[in-house]
């Protein structure tokens, strides 16, 4: 196997190699998860040994051991499951990305012709190369009977137990949907002169965020995700920037989702998508002067039966999915990103679920705060 892998990068030093293993855990990993405490003391422990780590890519699983390795330059061998069309450049990204010393990293690529259409198929080669070229196994959060602990008890090698912790992964989102009743009356008025943008949570880094960012705030002390809504609201309010995402839009086109309705029917529309483990989106959000985004190329979106769908036009939507009825959202979209400075303190209104939530987000907006749950 290790003969079919195309080797990218520096020769790998002649030393003791371990890889830190967990099956699959939660899509939205949360602060101070035991899994990520002993993964992380894990690669400490294997640099301080005079070991290098095996690793790879695609799940956090793998890449919390990969960002750990980056901040004390210990040697990192990286198999991964996609043939790259240009193996170097990608290798270089990585470094980037999880902020690794490019000397300490090889690449092993492994041929998977069909793997750009289907990601998962080169998962159990990986899998098996990986713990191949280990001189030790240390497991860490294992799923009871999973494919990584068969393999683990097959393999041979020496199984070393002290970073082991149970398994129980985090399922979903953790974001509850907002009651009718729980509104504050602004949140009906006759007339509503914003666009709005809702937030909602994300399992990994945000858009235009290196993974090395995001992981060195999943391994710090505390709790619940570190890219909740509030979190990417804040975000948003400290860049002045919306950012336009590619995700679910046509022809793969970056660009940015509003809604005309205002807040009250607009949690209405909130709903939890079981197929992406979260809501459709959150009570927290940026509404924006409908004019000025207008006039800077803000669209309504035209909903065509999902048979005449235009899927190159941006601002044509597919009204229909199985029973959801999307027009009712009434979508507005922003091809790209914008820029928040343009919105003067009168043509923007920043939303948030509770009062409580306020103070951090005033400090930061030169807009209204307002919460969904207190009058105005």
């Amino acid at each position: 196997m290790m003969d079919l892998a195309q080797r990218i990068g520096p020769e790998r030093p002649d030393i003791s190699w371990v890889t830190i293993l967990n099956s699959r855990q939660g899509k939205y990993p949360q602060c101070g998860e035991e899994w990520i405490r002993a993964t992380c003391e894990a690669v400490r422990n294997a640099h301080t040994s005079g070991k290098g780590i095996v690793t790879s890519l695609a799940l956090k699983t793998w890449e919390v051991s990969l960002w750990a390795a980056g901040g004390i330059g210990i040697p990192v061998t990286l198999v991964h499951p996609v043939a790259e069309r240009n193996p170097e450049a990608f290798l270089e990204q990585v470094a980037k990305n999880f902020a690794l010393d490019p000397q300490q990293l090889t690449g092993l690529f492994l041929p998977a012709p069909l793997s750009k259409r289907q990601p998962k198929s080169g998962w159990p080669e990986r899998d098996r190369l990986v713990i191949s070229l280990a001189d030790e196994i240390w497991p860490v959060s294992l799923r009871p009977g999973g494919n990584l602990e068969r393999l683990v008890l097959s393999s041979g090698k020496p199984v070393i137990e002290t970073h082991r912790v149970a398994y129980c992964p985090m399922e979903g989102c953790c974001a509850q949907a907002i009651e009718r009743s729980d509104l504050a009356a602004w949140t009906f008025p006759k007339t509503w002169p914003y666009l709005t943008h809702w937030t909602h949570s994300f399992g990994g880094p945000w858009p235009g965020e290196k993974p090395a960012d995001y992981y060195a705030d999943l391994a710090k002390p505390g709790t619940g995700n570190p890219r909740s809504s509030l979190a990417t609201l804040k975000r948003i309010l400290e860049e002045r920037l919306l950012r336009g995402s590619a995700a679910k839009m046509p022809g793969g086109q970056r660009a940015i989702a509003f809604t005309a309705l205002p807040p009250g029917p607009a949690m209405e529309t909130m709903r939890y998508r079981k197929r992406f483990q979260r809501w459709n989106y959150e009570p927290y959000g940026i509404a924006l002067d409908r004019e000025m985004l207008l006039s800077l190329g803000a669209r309504p979106v035209t909903y065509e039966s999902s048979g005449s769908t235009d899927k190159g036009n941006l601002f044509v939507q597919g009204g229909r999915s199985g029973r959801a009825d999307w027009s009712v959202e009434q979508e507005w979209r922003f091809a790209g990103d914008l820029e928040l400075s343009q919105f003067g303190p009168g043509q923007a209104v920043v939303i948030l679920r509770n009062a409580s939530d306020r103070k951090p987000l005033e400090d930061l907006s030169p807009w209204p705060v307002l919460a969904l749950t207190e009058e105005s």
